[in-house]
């Protein structure tokens, strides 16, 4: 499984996504029923991805991250490229066509 960063301030953020070329960061609070399978989900996949950064943000204790990525509900589910938003999934997301998506990306990209 691929470890998910827990970010805690904007720094942090900036850092995964601007650091990476490919970075999926979940929205999530510590109540919700839907993320954590979500996010474990979204682990088991992405694992075979080493040039994906991975990260998660708890809405309620990252409070401006709400606004900044226009966050309303959560799981919601974020997919960066080159540090500009790609896609944005929310709890009903298809794991494999987020999947397709990285595979896309990195066929442009690596090979």
């Amino acid at each position: 499984m691929k470890i998910m960063k827990t970010l805690t301030n904007q720094d942090q953020i900036d850092d995964l996504i601007n650091n990476n070329f490919i970075t999926v960061i979940v929205f999530a609070t510590r109540t919700c029923n839907v993320c954590k399978p979500l996010k474990q989900k979204l682990s088991q996949v992405l694992k075979k991805h080493d040039k994906v950064a991975l990260g998660e943000i708890y809405i309620d204790e990252v409070v401006e991250s709400k606004g900044r990525f226009q966050v309303f509900t959560v799981p919601i589910t974020l997919v960066f490229v080159d540090g500009k938003e790609s896609k944005r999934y929310s709890a009903a997301m298809n794991i494999i066509e987020v999947e397709q998506i990285i595979n896309r990306y990195e066929n442009l990209l690596y090979e």
